[in-house]
């Protein structure tokens, strides 16, 4: 979906987050953060909603996304959130901003 690298990992698609304790989500996922963020560019993490809930605590629906923003001192803050149902939307506009003069 946006190019680049893929990798597979277990803290976002393992056994779901509620199964797991809090703790060792929200480290394992910030570590994740962390680890794998690039120096230019964007880190699109794609995982389960208990994992996502334990970062954030933010209650998504199914395709829901979160834009999110990470602190110098670890804090992650909530850009956005674009609900499911505005994907078709987002994609029409991004694709008449293509063809329109600014």
């Amino acid at each position: 979906m946006f190019g680049g690298v893929h990798k597979i990992t277990p803290e976002l698609i393992g056994p779901d987050g509620k199964m797991r304790d809090y703790d060792d989500v929200l480290a394992e996922v910030t570590g994740l953060i962390e680890n794998e963020r690039p120096k230019e560019g964007l880190l699109v993490l794609l995982g389960h909603h208990g994992t996502i809930d334990a970062v954030t605590t933010r209650l998504l629906d199914e395709g829901d996304a979160l834009v999110l923003h990470r602190e110098d001192d670890g804090t992650i803050n909530i850009l956005a959130h674009i609900p499911a149902a505005r994907w078709d939307e987002i994609a029409r506009d991004v694709d008449r901003a293509a063809y329109e003069p600014d």
